[in-house]
């Protein structure tokens, strides 16, 4: 008899746990993306899906980036009170610097598409660009001071 009590109260522990703890886990997992998922969004999710792309549509894209950093640097030169001959010499080191990734989209572009790995080829040309900006900036800058 008491081998039959203690194996029905371990069951009977076991059934209790099971009815509560699986209602807790299901709701912890609720919230969460599916593990592919997460994988996904980590391996480029939405954007994996936007290459190849239309060649216009990328130099679009770039155009539009282009005329902002065009904006900022306005901004940022008269919020300093730049003289305007720094002005002219950074609006033409910009143009320059514009003109270089402008013939490197055009080269990537040259076939009507342009895939993930043109566009990185691109963005890595227009990085260095955009650094050797800054830092001509922040030497200038720092003669002023």
């Amino acid at each position: 008899m008491l081998h039959l009590r203690s194996i029905l109260r371990s069951f009977a522990v076991a059934l209790t746990l099971a009815v509560v703890a699986a209602p807790v886990v299901a709701q912890a997992d609720e919230g969460r993306a599916p593990a592919a998922a997460r994988h996904e969004r980590k391996q480029g999710g939405k954007h994996e899906k936007q290459f190849p792309i239309a060649a216009a549509k990328f130099e679009k894209r770039v155009d539009k980036g282009l005329a902002k950093q065009r904006e900022r640097l306005e901004k940022r030169m008269a919020e300093h009170n730049v003289p305007e001959a720094k002005r002219a010499e950074r609006r033409k080191q910009f143009e320059e610097n514009a003109a270089k990734v402008r013939a490197e989209v055009k080269r990537v572009g040259a076939d009507g598409t342009v895939t993930k790995e043109e566009a990185q080829q691109v963005r890595a040309l227009a990085r260095p660009v955009h650094k050797e900006a800054r830092t001509h900036q922040k030497r200038a800058k720092a003669k002023a001071s």
